[in-house]
């Protein structure tokens, strides 16, 4: 929780920066940690859409597709693939 909060400051700190897609993948990350994956996912999934030439995008989006998958959302899987580059 600690982690949350703090990647929470953070982001709201950090606004429109070349940081955000990091801290965003950062906070996506102790958001699962913490149990709650439907926020990490949307998070990481905010990542690879809003960023999709970042270096974080592309481990955004398997992170998210991970979740996805353990969740057994199919619909999701299928919508995340469709996100991938080609």
């Amino acid at each position: 929780v600690e982690a949350r909060a703090t990647f929470e400051m953070g982001l709201a700190r950090a606004g429109k920066t070349p940081t955000e897609p990091a801290l965003l993948f950062r906070s996506a990350e102790a958001a699962r940690g913490a149990g709650d994956g439907a926020e990490a996912r949307a998070r990481f999934e905010r990542v690879a859409r809003e960023f999709p030439g970042d270096p974080w995008a592309d481990d955004a989006l398997a992170a998210a597709a991970g979740i996805a998958l353990e969740a057994k959302d199919w619909d999701g899987v299928e919508a995340l693939a469709a996100m991938a580059p080609e």
